[in-house]
């Protein structure tokens, strides 16, 4: 369900008349981030495995926005299909200013004892070889422009070991090291780039295995205690912050991974 567009009719710099593509843009995160931009004033491709889910979730948005949305279907981890959409994005609206990489997919949670070749390697072609095939499509019509912005989603598990999630926390510190060395990288072209690690999201990640398009999972309740805020992230706390990077109120910002977890990580 998508919560109430606070951003309506906010002008934030840099957005407006814009291009964006967000990829996971049926995900949880990830559609939140695609209605706030559009409500931003942006034009949005929506990016995802499923082609159904994307087209519906186009046709199903709000009347406001859809004319704004555009149903990029696509596998992040293919290189093929990440070209194929930002070119037809680009083909359809002329450029690309904004990457917004949300696609993820969670491992099993399995012990070191217990996990297989084949689950590491589809979690890191996903979340890791993903990361860079986008990167790669998004920066060749970014740098014809001179401009730019990626906001790469990363997690507070790139920082925070616990006794589960090996693969996925080393994806994600791998997207923070990403986005530091594409932000040198790309600097000279005037693309920025910064990643956000969200910390306890209201609903579960997919896991490798299980097929795109289903319903959201409502991540268990409880360890509320454990987090300054004491309250869990709301799917808006996660897309303010990469409206503001994507955003030219960011413009003097690149490199960073800005934690969005209510303080767990100072707790370290």
């Amino acid at each position: 369900m998508t919560e109430s567009i606070v951003w309506d009719g906010v002008a934030l710099p840099g957005l407006a008349g814009k291009v964006a593509l967000v990829t996971g843009g049926t995900g949880a995160i990830g559609w939140r981030v695609v209605t706030a931009l559009a409500a931003a004033g942006m034009r949005v491709g929506v990016m995802g495995r499923s082609p159904d889910l994307v087209h519906r979730r186009t046709c199903e948005a709000p009347r406001a926005l859809r004319e704004r949305l555009y149903a990029v279907p696509g596998d992040v981890s293919d290189p093929a299909e990440a070209t194929d959409c930002v070119e037809t994005l680009v083909e359809r609206c002329g450029r690309l200013d904004v990457l917004v990489h949300a696609a993820a997919v969670g491992d099993s949670g399995v012990p070191l004892a217990d996990l297989t070749a084949a689950e590491i390697d589809r979690v890191h072609a996903v979340n890791v070889r993903g990361t860079m095939l986008m990167a790669q499509a998004a920066a060749a019509p970014m740098r014809g422009q001179g401009s730019g912005s990626m906001v790469l989603l990363a997690s507070v598990a790139a920082g925070r070991a616990g006794a589960r999630g090996l693969v996925y926390g080393a994806t994600k510190a791998a997207v923070v090291r990403m986005a530091r060395q594409l932000a040198v990288e790309l600097g000279p072209d005037g693309i920025r780039v910064n990643s956000v690690s969200p910390g306890q999201t209201p609903t579960v990640l997919r896991g490798v295995d299980e097929p795109p398009g289903g319903p959201p999972v409502a991540a268990r309740g409880g360890g509320e205690a454990a987090i300054p805020l004491r309250r869990r992230g709301r799917l808006d706390d996660y897309a303010g912050p990469v409206l503001f990077l994507a955003s030219d109120l960011a413009a003097y910002v690149t490199g960073i991974d800005l934690l969005v977890d209510g303080g767990v990580a100072i707790r370290r």
